[in-house]
């Protein structure tokens, strides 16, 4: 479990295995906590043991990574040359690594039938969703034409949807409690995420200057797609000290009951939807019955 950990922190960081990963490894990952006594000495045994293997393996010429850190960096290397973007080969890569760990041996693996077999395995045991299937298969795919070379791959597995499952979603008042509740040097970033509605690596990556006060715009740089645009526009005066409400609250039955609290466009959105006139073509649509797929700007 260890020397996984081990090698995760290494691939994550691009570190090469030998004394100067291991040192950093137990600096920034294994001291950083409180640990047990028995779980030192027993993780400082394992790192010792690794470092005797290393320098053995190195003395005789031999392979030092582990199959799973190679397959990743060969697909790592051959998104790179067809310009996949990162977060897509860090994806690809982990799933390959999965599929190794796996199977087990790497010429096993190159056979497309185990492919096969690990995404019915992901399908019938672990019931993973729709879109963690799409996830891999595309990956075994991947991995199989620009890593093995082949031509035409055929997996043959028919993929499993999952039933939609309408979400449970805090009020108003509990999503403040939530807010309240957060560290300071946190809550900024949790109270600028929901009001605008940004992904994790769209908050994370969030600079002083995309921050445009005087318009009441954030703008998001590099986000999904590789686009930019902007995310959050100033609320009235009046409704600032308010979160934002989502539009999950706009169900059918509030039509009647004002629309503060339910922008037109999404009422139309609604309308369309549940009448299925939308393009979506139903109630569910391509986001199910969450909303209109409005990531907007509510009023309160």
């Amino acid at each position: 479990m260890l020397l996984g950990w081990l090698e995760k922190f290494a691939s994550a960081h691009g570190l090469r295995p030998g004394r100067e990963t291991c040192t950093r490894f137990w600096k920034e990952s294994v001291m950083a906590r409180t640990r047990e006594v028995w779980q030192i000495d027993q993780w400082g045994a394992a790192l010792r043991w690794y470092l005797r293997w290393l320098e053995h393996q190195q003395a005789k010429g031999g392979e030092v990574r582990s199959l799973p850190e190679r397959v990743r960096d060969a697909v790592f290397r051959a998104g790179a040359r067809r310009g996949l973007a990162p977060r897509t080969r860090e994806t690809y890569g982990r799933w390959v690594a999965s599929f190794a760990v796996w199977a087990g041996d790497g010429r096993v693996m190159m056979q497309p039938r185990m492919g096969r077999d690990f995404l019915v395995w992901q399908v019938d045991d672990r019931k993973v969703s729709y879109a963690t299937q799409k996830q891999a298969l595309n990956a075994l795919v991947f991995f199989y034409k620009a890593v093995c070379g082949m031509e035409e791959v055929d997996l043959e597995v028919r993929l499993r949807k999952t039933a939609q499952r309408i979400p449970v979603v805090l009020d108003v008042g509990e999503v403040l409690k939530v807010l309240d509740k957060i560290e300071k040097k946190y809550g900024l970033m949790a109270r600028i995420q929901y009001g605008g509605g940004l992904r994790l690596m769209e908050l994370v990556r969030l600079r002083v200057k995309d921050v445009d006060e005087a318009r009441g715009i954030v703008t998001v740089r590099c986000g999904k797609g590789d686009k930019d645009w902007p995310r959050l526009r100033r609320r009235p005066a009046k409704c600032m000290a308010a979160p934002p409400r989502p539009c999950y609250i706009g169900a059918p039955r509030r039509w009647g009951s004002g629309s503060r609290s339910f922008p037109a466009a999404c009422a139309r959105r609604w309308r369309n939807k549940w009448s299925g006139r939308g393009r979506s073509g139903g109630a569910t649509g391509k986001r199910g019955v969450q909303g209109c797929g409005c990531r907007g700007f509510w009023r309160a």
